[in-house]
């Protein structure tokens, strides 16, 4: 006689979908602090995307497989949101119909590389026409001196900020740094005064100190 289905919720805390589980709870959890503002971080900056990163190891495979164009983080998020739905129903049936033991954590390990494979080629898939929404002065080589912005991160440094650029379009997405300290925030107006080549990104003001 078979045995009874496992829940849904036993499918969830099964290996091998408690793997791409847990990464997507760290995941929701990210994207969560971002919406309330809790976090500082680029997550729209070209400067997260593997297009503008060089070397190997993981930013690497990102590239290598093709799954660029947009930010890192985007990227990232449709790959273990991917990996995790096709995970559950697979473990689903694992449970159902392997017993428990080697057999059943062996078969866990394939389809857990499988899923992951299949999850990249749906993810390369996903992010094709989001591509061209995620355009930057990097890409588009605007002449943006003298231009007013508004910052869209809680602070602006050297190494760090982001802001919006209204082209009259749908906008421009900016990278932005600034001397520190400064007067930066979210929603502070900034007067553009150089690009930096190296960084790909725009030197600001606060345009209340430059009057």
């Amino acid at each position: 006689m078979m045995d009874a289905a496992p829940t849904f919720l036993t499918t969830l805390l099964t290996f091998p979908a408690v793997i791409p589980g847990i990464l997507l709870a760290v995941l929701l959890v990210y994207w969560l602090f971002v919406i309330i503002g809790a976090l500082d971080i680029d997550f729209l900056d070209f400067d997260m995307d593997v297009d503008g990163l060089e070397g190997g190891g993981f930013f690497g495979l990102f590239s290598a497989i093709g799954m660029v164009g947009v930010p890192i983080t985007i990227s990232l998020s449709l790959l273990i949101l991917s990996w995790w739905i096709i995970c559950v129903p697979t473990t689903w049936y694992l449970m159902q119909y392997l017993p428990t033991g080697w057999l059943q954590l062996i078969a866990g390990f394939v389809v857990l590389v499988i899923a992951l494979i299949v999850a990249m080629r749906l993810t390369i898939f996903l992010i094709k026409p989001f591509r061209k929404l995620f355009i930057t002065h990097a890409h588009q080589k605007v002449d943006l001196y003298g231009k007013l912005c508004v910052i869209t991160t809680g602070r602006v440094d050297e190494n760090f900020g982001q802001a919006s650029y209204d082209d009259g379009g749908a906008g421009l997405i900016l990278a932005v740094r600034a001397e520190t300290p400064n007067n930066l925030r979210k929603g502070s107006n900034a007067l553009i005064i150089e690009y930096n080549e190296a960084q790909q990104s725009y030197t600001v003001i606060d345009y209340n100190e430059s009057r």
